[in-house]
């Protein structure tokens, strides 16, 4: 599942860079993307890029342009600690974002890719530390939802794994993005996990669906029709037992 995650770090930002022409900064209670992008398929990890930061033309400013150069300072770093993730750097990527968060606790994008590095780490405890009180805390947030229902669904500790918590939380997630071929996806995950295959089958056409329609690519498609594949089979070999 790897490739997912390379795949989407780079389309999504990719997309976003085309979407936000110019943007301000984003603020700490707005959503990690506030506008829908396309992405490469996904389950795993969405990923905040950083719009532009206005430059500051009033020298008179002052403790106003140092504040926008710090916080553009900390966005570099948080841009840096993200590319590391798709590079392989995880662990660094971890020690980066923890800096930053140092320097400001609060920060959002520091928070949620902290998470997403420990669910890549497979420190699957500590990333739902990390996000679950976020997503109470951001309960509009789709993109937290879907990230902790694909933990949910794909832990391979055992332990952790819950299809109940991944449904649940990529309902919550659909009930913000309707039309996500991500997000259904990952309810397809969790209703397999359950033991729910019809109900997983549907949502994975509807993934499939959606992903063709919002031009995936062909790896994002080939990846949805395996898994409609994969739950079709289920739900005809579970048809043959009852």
């Amino acid at each position: 599942m790897r490739w997912l995650f390379l795949a989407l770090l780079a389309a999504w930002g990719a997309a976003v860079a085309v979407a936000a022409q110019p943007a301000a900064a984003p603020k700490k209670n707005l959503p990690l993307n506030p506008k829908p992008v396309v992405a490469a398929k996904t389950n795993a990890v969405r990923v905040p890029v950083r719009t532009a930061t206005p430059a500051v033309t009033n020298a008179a400013a002052g403790a106003g342009a140092e504040k926008t150069t710090g916080q553009d300072e900390i966005d570099k770093q948080i841009d840096k600690a993200f590319s590391r993730i798709q590079s392989g750097g995880i662990q660094e990527a971890v020690e980066m974002f923890h800096a930053v968060l140092k320097k400001d606790p609060a920060n959002k994008r520091a928070r949620f890719g902290v998470g997403t590095a420990y669910i890549q780490l497979q420190n699957y405890r500590e990333a739902l530390a990390v996000l679950e009180p976020m997503a109470d805390e951001f309960p509009e947030d789709y993109f937290l939802k879907n990230n902790i229902a694909w933990l949910y669904a794909t832990a391979k500790d055992v332990s952790i794994r819950s299809g109940a918590k991944a449904v649940r939380y990529a309902q919550e997630a659909l009930l913000t993005a309707p039309r996500d071929q991500h997000v259904w996806s990952t309810l397809s995950e969790g209703y397999y996990i359950s033991g729910q295959y019809d109900k997983a089958l549907r949502a994975a056409e509807e993934a499939l669906k959606l992903g063709m329609e919002s031009g995936a690519g062909a790896e994002g498609v080939e990846e949805y029709r395996r898994q409609v594949e994969k739950n079709r089979r289920a739900s005809q070999a579970m048809s043959v037992l009852e």
